[in-house]
């Protein structure tokens, strides 16, 4: 809710904020990866690729707290939309229905032995889902080091939330 509010539009807030707001739906933030250390987001391997008006998202995300919530009707995506840029300034997020065809709830996982009830946790798989390319119109989340840690992280999660088009 709080990145949809700082940065989405007018129209996206209606789309997807006003929902959320009304509980009337949930959503999910993926980022996690299954391959990579993805607790460094530098490491982040899902690709989203431009394609003519859309952006095509191919990979694997896992331990997305409340995506396998029959409620969820979309998610924040983190992903690689420019493979040639410095490694913390690559990636994007976009805004992906779970309806869009190619996601794919693969499992419900469990942490720590337990399974949350209240928002479930998926892995989701992203094949060849198409979005419209207005759900990026700022490409390449700039990424911080963490004073505390030392550890990368997006600076700006909500980087491609910005839109003038709430078609999906």
């Amino acid at each position: 809710m709080i990145a949809l509010q700082a940065c989405a539009t007018p129209e996206q807030k209606a789309r997807w904020l006003a929902p959320l707001l009304n509980a009337e739906t949930r959503s999910a933030f993926g980022m996690t990866e299954p391959d990579v250390a993805s607790s460094d987001a530098t490491n982040i391997a899902t690709r989203m690729v431009r394609d003519g008006d859309h952006y095509v998202i191919n990979g694997r995300k896992w331990f997305i707290t409340g995506a396998a919530h029959p409620r969820c009707s979309f998610l924040i995506v983190m992903g690689v939309t420019d493979a040639g840029a410095e490694r913390t300034s690559r990636h994007s997020c976009i805004i992906v229905p779970m309806d869009a065809p190619g996601v794919r709830l693969v499992r419900r996982l469990r942490w720590m032995g337990c399974e949350d009830h209240v928002a479930p946790i998926g892995e989701l798989v992203f094949d060849n889902v198409r979005v419209p390319a207005e759900t990026c119109s700022a490409p390449r989340a700039r990424a911080s080091r963490s004073r505390r840690s030392g550890s990368v992280r997006p600076a700006s999660t909500t980087a491609c939330a910005r839109s003038g088009s709430a078609s999906f």
